[in-house]
């Protein structure tokens, strides 16, 4: 029974020392951690001043360069800029600026200052600023000085030392009050900060808590670029220190059994959470098995579109060539059975014949359209400088050569060279050139204009007409292949969408922009005429890495 009542004693005795032993652990750990903060935060806050310090005196010395470079200062400019100066640096009582050849200016915060002079009592002491500021032979800051209601101050002399430029001293005097509470606005909430020079305290903000911890106390000093020393302390309110304190420490001391349970429960949830993560890494392994796969079926179905693609390409080329020879045959027959028998044939049957001719041609011209799509998409690429001025004037000359009626006149301005495969502009200057014919034979003084512009750094050529236009809402739809939209909602916009076309013209050009890797786009109103802009540059170095060059 002892034994037992010794044992209980000694496991509740080696449990409770356990138990204390932590809460003095994790106090000294939180006192070390919240120590910790104070020391961070004082340095931060330390660093901030000085930067904002010496923002201070860079303001004084901008303004000291800039009066020093204007010579005589005019009163209203004068006034106006110290007081601008009082406004951005707080707690500026006075500004004396001493120039060696034009005299001393003098202003103080808060005065009417155009009409303020100061008495022969103020301008005593003012006057010997002025003298000691000559004497010194570089930049300083002097004090603590305390004026009559004991609040600190200091002087800044700004001179125009060996580290200065410009000529001229410049005098301020400050309240350290109003200065530091701007400087330190921002910083450290929650802390009580006290700025001392020597031993004059030049700033106090609020109140510190009682009985802290000798390390949560942080002091430190900072030094100007004047070479003025300043000790910087922090300590935190009783707000912060409450926000610091935690019940769970004094929980840990009397409930200290519940340790086991706790370590138990952790072990648990460890235990789970490495569950959780073996199956994490399980799925994530699935899913990159399936990621994988699934990369691998759109290779091979990228691979059998492509290789569909070009079989359905070849399929085109081929029926386009071998349908030529039998449409020849059928042209010539027809035309060989008109000769033979065309004046024996009653008048109706004469009128079926007639129309084989029109639907031979047209399908002749439904082979050459789709013989030249297939040209553009695999003619070799070869870029070159191309004249463009010349090449649009030759073009133009081969449509209108066949002596039109009433032909357009083509106004070529100043057309930047293109660095582009020949054989594919011409064919794009065929198809919007010819477009643009068709489309003003209704017009009374048909004009084409060729120009170029430079749209974000790349020319873009643009072939603008007086013709009949289109409705600009269809323009995306005219450069499809095969679309052809009604005349009353394009006005027969393009070269093939007259009677027996295809839509395949600016079908044409958009493939020739996209193999130069341009833009192609277009603009029109009905009965005012149409304008197709066109670039013929690649949008990025990648573009076309396949296409040859010629240099």
């Amino acid at each position: 029974m002892m034994m037992r009542l010794l044992l209980s004693v000694l496991v509740t005795a080696i449990v409770a020392l356990a138990s204390l032993v932590s809460w003095q652990s994790l106090r000294d750990h939180e006192h070390q951690q919240v120590a910790r903060v104070v020391e961070l935060e004082s340095y931060a806050a330390r660093s901030q001043l000085v930067r904002n310090f010496e923002d201070v005196l860079a303001a004084l010395d901008a303004a000291r360069m800039i009066w020093s470079t204007r010579g005589e200062i005019l009163r209203t400019e004068w006034n106006g800029e110290a007081q601008n100066l009082f406004e951005t640096i707080p707690g500026t009582k006075w500004v004396i600026w001493d120039d060696p050849g034009h005299g001393a200016r003098l202003a103080r915060h808060r005065d009417a200052a155009i009409d303020y002079r100061p008495s022969p009592e103020e301008w005593r002491p003012l006057s010997a600023l002025i003298s000691h500021g000559r004497e010194l032979e570089e930049s300083t800051i002097e004090g603590p000085y305390l004026d009559d209601s004991g609040r600190p101050f200091f002087e800044i002399y700004l001179t125009s030392g060996p580290q200065r430029r410009g000529a001229g001293l410049l005098v301020a005097t400050i309240d350290a009050g109003p200065l530091l509470q701007r400087l330190l606005d921002s910083e450290s909430p929650g802390y009580s900060v006290r700025v001392d020079w020597d031993d004059v305290t030049l700033y106090q903000r609020g109140k510190a808590a009682e009985r802290l911890p000798v390390e949560w106390t942080q002091e430190g000093y900072i030094r100007s670029s004047l070479d003025s020393l300043w000790r910087v302390e922090h300590r935190p309110t009783a707000e912060l220190v409450r926000s610091f304190s935690s019940s769970s420490m004094d929980l840990i001391l009397w409930l200290g059994l519940i340790i086991a349970v706790l370590m138990g429960i952790l072990t648990f949830e460890n235990w789970r959470a490495h569950t959780r993560a073996r199956a994490a890494e399980r799925a994530e392994r699935r899913l990159a098995n399936l990621n994988r796969d699934l990369e691998h079926q759109i290779d091979e179905r990228t691979r059998d579109l492509a290789d569909r693609t070009t079989d359905l390409q070849t399929v085109t080329d081929s029926v386009a060539h071998d349908m030529r020879n039998p449409l020849s045959t059928i042209a010539m027959n027809v035309e060989l059975f008109q000769a033979r028998h065309g004046a024996d044939l009653p008048e109706g049957a004469a009128g079926i014949l007639q129309r084989f001719e029109p639907a031979v041609q047209q399908m002749a011209n439904i082979l050459d359209r789709m013989l030249s799509l297939a040209e553009v998409n695999h003619a070799t690429f070869i870029r070159e400088r191309l004249d463009m001025a010349a090449l649009t004037g030759e073009v133009y000359a081969g449509l209108t050569a066949t002596g039109a009626e009433n032909p357009a006149r083509l106004i070529i301005g100043d057309l930047p060279d293109a660095h582009a495969d020949r054989t594919l502009v011409s064919t794009l200057l065929t198809n919007l050139l010819g477009n643009a014919l068709k489309h003003t034979r209704s017009t009374e003084e048909p004009v084409v204009r060729v120009s170029a512009s430079e749209v974000d750094g790349v020319t873009e050529y643009c072939i603008a007409d007086n013709g009949s236009g289109f409705d600009q809402k269809f323009a995306s739809r005219m450069f499809r292949a095969f679309e052809r939209l009604e005349p009353a909602k394009t006005s027969n916009r393009d070269l093939d969408d007259q009677p027996g076309g295809l839509g395949l013209g600016l079908s044409i050009v958009a493939r020739v922009v996209e193999r130069h890797g341009g833009r192609l786009r277009a603009e029109g109103r009905l009965g005012e005429g149409a304008a197709f802009f066109f670039t013929l540059e690649p949008q990025s170095t990648s573009a076309n890495t396949g296409d040859h060059e010629k240099t």
